[in-house]
């Protein structure tokens, strides 16, 4: 099984409290169904920052007041620095570790840059 988590997940960000919760979630359960199905692979995947409508949504004026200044200029100048990762990087480490990833990555919270993962980036 596995899910899309966030680095909200890790930390949380003013004005997206459901966001960070429901991925925190969704960590959580990778990790209760590592113990529980121990012959299912299960794993969290923390895709990045990744270029999608979401991340324009981030960068709109209106949700300046929501996140706070210094956070939504964060997203800005990963946008305008072209830092934002192209949808199918981590797209194409999930459809890898989707049709190859073994019991050993069970139960974690992984991040598409995690050197665990060097063999599904290539």
């Amino acid at each position: 099984m596995l899910f899309v988590s966030s680095g909200a997940a890790a930390g949380p960000y003013a004005g997206w409290g459901p966001y960070c919760m429901s991925k925190a979630a969704l960590n959580m359960l990778s990790s209760v169904f590592a113990l529980e199905e121990p012959t299912l692979v299960s794993f969290a995947f923390r895709p990045g920052v990744v270029e999608t409508e979401m991340q324009a949504t981030i960068r709109n004026e209106r949700n300046v007041h929501e996140m706070g200044a210094e956070k939504h200029e964060q997203f800005k100048k990963l946008y305008e620095n072209g830092d934002l990762l192209k949808p199918h990087v981590p797209g194409g480490i999930l459809a890898k570790m989707s049709l190859t990833a073994g019991l050993e990555f069970s139960g974690q919270f992984l991040s598409w840059n995690d050197e665990k993962l060097a063999a599904f980036r290539e």
